[in-house]
């Protein structure tokens, strides 16, 4: 997990990807509907695929690097159920993303800032070419600010989407973590799709997870993360929207949505999320929002 380099705020920055250069604002409404055509959809798979593979050649020549979730991590089969990659379909540029419902998906909001291009992708048919399903809404989190890091300004980086239909039947929702707070060196667990070598590109699209601790939190919501045994561990490029669990608890407890590096690198040295719970009146009252619209459809 990595993304560009912030000289604005030294080696920070959100997990951006190869893509995302003059991206138009954000769209704010609470909901965007729109209609994603199933059409071409293989196409469109076989298209990410070779994007992936591509990444090293995006890696050279964009003015950051394209790379992702680093370190000493292992590939994550047994969260296939729980984890997809949202997709930018202009550019097949894609983060990470949770399922939380049968229909829902929570991710981050620099993610979504074209929704009527948006589709959940999941690597993971018979034939290998994985299906993408179409969205029919999103929805930011009204204290997302697209320009924080310029401003100096906390920011929200969170956002739901919501598919077209539900999603097949051997995904599982996630439930929503309830804890306020984490506290200062508590082990956490961190899974994404992102690049796995900062020097070999073609490492992603492959979900893995590590184990991050907690190095500090900025009240209410922020929560820098690091490797606890100092290998650089950390998210990057394709890890944004990546969900963070507590070990042998149930829910997500944050979303990862920004890292750091050191010495020329552009991610290892710390993971910032958005903690959770103090957000869930938001998104339940999003969820309820958009049960009363299909009621009534």
């Amino acid at each position: 997990m990595t993304g560009p380099h912030d000289p604005d705020c030294g080696a920070k920055h959100r997990f951006l990807d190869p893509g995302e250069r003059g991206r138009a604002s954000l769209e704010r409404s609470r909901g965007i509907s729109r209609n994603m055509p199933m059409a071409s959809m293989k196409t469109i798979a076989r298209a990410l695929r070779r994007v992936v593979a591509g990444l090293a050649l995006a890696a050279s020549s964009a003015p950051w690097p394209a790379s992702a979730l680093v370190g000493p991590t292992r590939e994550a089969p047994e969260l296939a159920p729980y984890v997809v990659m949202v997709v930018d379909r202009r550019d097949m540029s894609y983060c990470t993303g949770t399922v939380i419902g049968r229909s829902i998906v929570l991710t981050a909001a620099h993610c979504v800032e074209s929704p009527e291009n948006i589709s959940i992708y999941h690597p993971d048919d018979d034939d290998g070419e994985g299906t993408f399903l179409p969205t029919a809404d999103v929805a930011v989190h009204p204290g997302y600010r697209p320009d924080a890091a310029q401003r100096r300004v906390l920011s929200i980086d969170l956002a739901l989407v919501r598919l077209a239909d539900p999603l097949p039947s051997h995904f599982r929702p996630v439930s929503l973590s309830d804890k306020l707070r984490v506290e200062i060196g508590q082990k956490l667990s961190l899974a994404g799709f992102g690049i796995a070598d900062e020097t070999r590109p073609k490492t992603g699209g492959v979900l893995r997870e590590g184990t991050v601790e907690v190095r500090g939190t900025t009240p209410p919501f922020l929560v820098r993360l690091a490797d606890p045994r100092g290998q650089g561990l950390g998210g990057c490029t394709g890890d944004s929207g990546a969900p963070i669990f507590a070990p042998g608890e149930p829910g997500i407890v944050a979303v990862a949505i920004w890292a750091k590096g050191e010495d020329g690198q552009r991610c290892g040295a710390a993971t910032e999320a958005a903690l959770v719970a103090p957000h869930r009146h938001w998104i339940e009252a999003i969820l309820q929002s958009w049960a009363r619209e299909s009621r009534t459809r």
